[in-house]
Order: C-alpha cells, then structure tokens, then sequence
C-alpha cells in the first residue's frame, strides 16, 4: 500500500487561487497514473490524498514507481507558478496485520517522508 499526499496545496491555494490549486492535484494525480503501472488501483482518497494499492509485486518495482512519479511531477509542474511535488509511505502488508494497522503505519511513513 502506498499513501501520497501532495505538498504545497494549501499554499499553491492561498498564494494563486483554488483553480490553481486543482491543478496541483491533477498534474500530480495524472503523473501516479501514468507512472505506477504496477498498481492494482489508484484511488483519491481525501482532497489531496491517494493511495494505491499493489498485489504481489516486488517492493522494488513499488519503490522504482515512487521515485518516477516524484520525477514525473515535476516534469508535469514545469511552466507552472509552483513545483508539483509529493510525499509517499509505504508498507508491505503483514498477514497478522489488520488493514487499519497497515493504514497507520503508511500514513506515519508519508508525514516522515514529509
């Protein structure tokens, strides 16, 4: 499971206006898609939050799509009056582990990535 959150909205919305800042949040929602090819599905989960989820796919390839999709971001934010950026965390999910465990250790990961 990885949990992204995109960084700046807030400011990208007080400083050039809420257009702006949707923008943000769909150069960085297009750059995971075209990026995490891996991902079972991606979901936006909050105003500025995703996650996807990968089924059996080494942690390698997971880690690989990570760093393309922080690339790719701000690839897609050049032009712009700000950079496109986004903090991840991630974590294997354990068979004892319940999906809230796994979803709090993700979220603890992405505020470290922060």
């Amino acid at each position: 499971m990885v949990l992204a959150d995109v960084n700046g909205l807030k400011w990208v919305n007080d400083h050039y206006g809420h257009l702006e800042g949707d923008r943000l949040i769909k150069i960085c929602a297009d750059a995971m898609m075209d990026v995490m090819k891996g991902a079972y599905r991606i979901y936006r989960i909050g105003g500025d939050e995703f996650v996807a989820i990968y089924l059996d796919i080494p942690m390698e390839q997971v880690t690989a799509e990570i760093e393309e999709t922080r690339i790719r971001c701000k690839e897609k934010s050049k032009g712009q009056p700000f950079d496109a950026s986004m903090s991840f965390g991630y974590v294997e999910r354990q068979p004892q582990e319940s999906m809230e465990e796994v979803i709090t250790k993700a979220d603890h990961n992405m505020y470290e990535d922060k």
